[in-house]
């Protein structure tokens, strides 16, 4: 009490700092009491908690997911996948899941995800995954509560709850952890989530660092609450909106990190299509070895779970920063001198299926060609991973192209972003910087003879369109049942 009303300790000594403060009227009170504008555990937020009423929405259905005596191994880290259908008979609308924690000495968290349609109800395997998530719990959270509509539940939807177990401390226990999920008609807003943030990123040993990843919204939604996640070397978290005309809006603001204290924070936010999200996460790695993104405890995350309304085509939404055409272009070893001093302006291209149309035209004219478009033609769209979703991948990068007489030199610096309809992506790097001896062999084709760097193709086309461009085309193979083909679309470097 009297650390709040602050005349502890007393004003001539030193004072804590509002972590410290909040940390220890958490403490002090079991996680009853709060400092004003402080989450528990010392964080200092810009939004409050989501409230969730103690009891249930009346009249709701319900019915329990849970491990059911899973016997937890005796390791750090152990990642089990249980299977569910949902006993429903119709389309039902869930308006509330609370976490049911069995023993708390080795549950790290759990996650409920749509999924499992190809696995026996009631089987569970070791696993390593994320997709299409519903809700997660992590120390310190609670109830998940909609005051209004809620998340889709189609009849016998199947389900996956993933628990992280780590039993460090060898206990010999059977664990009964899982949700409990209380769902009524398909009444009033669908609520849908949607995970922000980046999976590809390092932080150095004894060094500070932040994260960031983007995310430019197709369509206009509400978003109702916002999750941050990281693990235990987290800081610090902001969470932003940027407008089409540069404008900047706080979602979600965060000083002070601890992880056993997550929790859903109330950031009703009404967004329009064209903005963008960022998600930056702050790290403090005082460990003596590099920490990587990962599952594991050991590892990190920078994520940020947001509820909203109605919900957004896909799960998982990760862009690179939006490129500055004015930084210097990163010109590769096999690069005409100069080409890093001629402005560069960034291109964004497709990826797509099926054959390209033939290529027709006339003669390329010797020239510095700058790429200007670019679209990446797969064999086929089915991954180990989930479909290939082809209207959210794309190709971001900058290029140039010089052509002589018998000789081009090609430099790519692109990233191709690859989202799966299952809601995972990546950024892949895919730069090419190659000198060659052309050969002709009519109709536009050349063979090449790489002096420079390297290029698994034999031969490039190229045809002149009417409007100056250049279209060249390669099918570089990547294995020997794969190839893929590259159209790039080029024009004048000064025009």
């Amino acid at each position: 009490r009297r650390l709040k009303i602050g005349d502890m300790p007393p004003a001539a000594q030193p004072q804590p700092t509002r972590e410290a403060l909040g940390a220890l009227v958490s403490w002090a009170s079991c996680g009853a009491e709060t400092v004003a504008g402080m989450a528990p555990g010392g964080i200092d937020a810009s939004a409050p908690l989501l409230p969730a009423p103690a009891e249930p929405p009346a009249g709701a259905d319900q019915f329990d997911l849970r491990s059911e005596g899973f016997q937890v191994p005796q390791s750090d880290d152990h990642y089990e996948c249980f299977v569910f259908r949902a006993p429903t008979e119709a389309t039902r609308f869930i308006q509330r899941i609370e976490p049911l924690i069995d023993d708390s000495r080795v549950v790290h968290h759990l996650v409920l995800m749509r999924g499992g349609e190809d696995r026996a109800p009631g089987s569970s395997w070791s696993c390593y995954m994320l997709q299409r998530e519903v809700y997660a719990w992590a120390p310190g959270m609670g109830p998940l509560h909609f005051a209004e509509g809620g998340m889709r539940l189609e009849p016998g939807q199947s389900y996956i709850l993933q628990v992280h177990y780590n039993n460090r401390g060898g206990h010999d226990t059977a664990d009964r952890s899982g949700v409990r999920i209380y769902h009524g008609p398909p009444e009033g807003p669908e609520i849908g989530l949607v995970t922000l943030g980046s999976n590809n990123f390092s932080v150095p040993a004894n060094s500070r660092a932040a994260v960031e990843g983007h995310c430019t919204l197709p369509q206009a939604t509400q978003i109702l609450a916002s999750w941050p996640h990281m693990h235990e070397i987290g800081a610090g978290f902001d969470g932003y909106v940027v407008k089409p005309d540069g404008s900047e809006a706080e979602l979600v603001r965060l000083r002070g990190w601890d992880f056993e204290a997550q929790f859903v924070y109330d950031t009703p936010m009404a967004l329009s299509a064209g903005d963008r999200i960022v998600t930056t996460c702050q790290f403090d790695n005082v460990l003596d070895r590099r920490v990587n993104f990962g599952a594991d405890t050991d590892d990190e995350m920078c994520f940020n779970f947001v509820y909203h309304t109605p919900p957004l085509p896909w799960n998982y939404c990760n862009e690179p920063a939006p490129p500055d055409d004015g930084a210097p272009y990163p010109a590769g070893d096999c690069a005409p001198e100069g080409w890093a001093d001629v402005a560069a302006p960034f291109f964004r291209g497709a990826l797509a299926t099926g054959e390209a149309a033939p290529l027709v035209g006339d003669d390329a004219a010797p020239g510095l060609y700058r790429v200007q478009g670019a679209t990446v033609r797969v064999p086929f769209t089915d991954t180990p991973a989930g479909a290939l979703d082809l209207d959210n991948s794309y190709v971001l990068g900058r290029g140039f192209v010089g052509l002589g007489e018998g000789r081009a030199n090609l430099d790519l610096n692109t990233i191709v972003h690859i989202q799966t309809e299952t809601g995972l992506s990546y950024d892949l790097p895919f730069s090419r910087s190659v000198g060659s001896a052309l050969t002709a062999l009519g109709m536009g084709r050349f063979g090449v003879a790489v002096d420079c760097g390297e290029l698994a193709a034999s031969e490039i086309e190229l045809a002149a369109r009417p409007d100056g461009s250049v279209e060249l085309r390669v099918a570089e193979p990547v294995s020997d049942a794969l190839s893929l083909t590259i159209v790039l679309t080029l024009v004048p470097a000064d025009g």
